[in-house]
């Protein structure tokens, strides 16, 4: 009867880290096909703000319509790539990490980059999620204060932020999360998946 449990528990285990293994395997997997679709999205947007900026005239005004007095601003442009609408690029110096950022939040979405949760960049509340792959939002935690985010709308306007607070919350802490009275807000989850991790930034 022992020797039948000692068999027993010793195919569990062997079981169990079959299962972790190619819960490891899997997860790399995604984590670099993740990194590789939204490399080849960056470099197209890229290259639309790279044109948007040429075509402005070396007087335009710089300083964004929201801020002078009696303007409303248009809604910014998009563009639609693979069945997904990107609304700009996302940059931090400090981890060298580039991204585009899709506008609307989806499960699938999230596969191929972060998104646009909630909140928008003219009223500065934006609110962008992204997966904690090594090649998204894994290095959020490594963020200190004054560390610079930069955000470049498809029209070439570039949005300067300085990181001001990061945070640790549980997964259920979503009011929390999404209503911060800041101007930016990065965030994703922890590896355990219980907790996230909040960048919060205001306009430099």
């Amino acid at each position: 009867m022992s020797r039948k449990i000692g068999i027993i528990s010793m195919l569990l285990g062997v079981l169990l880290i079959a299962g972790a293994v190619f819960l490891l395997v899997h997860n790399r997997q995604e984590d670099q096909l993740s990194g590789a679709a939204a490399d080849a999205v960056l470099q197209q947007l890229q290259m639309v703000i790279s044109e948007a900026q040429q075509e402005k005239e070396p007087d335009d005004e710089t300083v964004p319509p929201q801020e002078l007095p009696g303007a409303t601003r248009p809604a910014l442009p998009q563009i639609q790539i693979d069945g997904q609408d990107y609304m700009g690029v996302l940059s931090i110096p400090s981890i060298n990490l580039q991204l585009p950022i899709i506008s609307q939040w989806s499960d699938a979405a999230l596969r191929t980059a972060p998104c646009r949760h909630v909140g928008s960049l003219e009223e500065d509340n934006l609110v962008i999620a992204g997966h904690n792959y090594s090649k998204h939002f894994g290095q959020l935690d490594q963020l200190k204060t004054g560390d610079l985010v930069v955000f470049a709308d498809l029209t070439g306007q570039t949005y300067l932020y300085e990181v001001v607070e990061l945070e640790r919350m549980p997964g259920t802490a979503i009011e929390q999360m999404l209503d911060s009275g800041h101007a930016l807000t990065l965030y994703t989850c922890t590896y355990g998946g219980q907790d996230r991790i909040a960048v919060r930034c205001n306009r430099k």
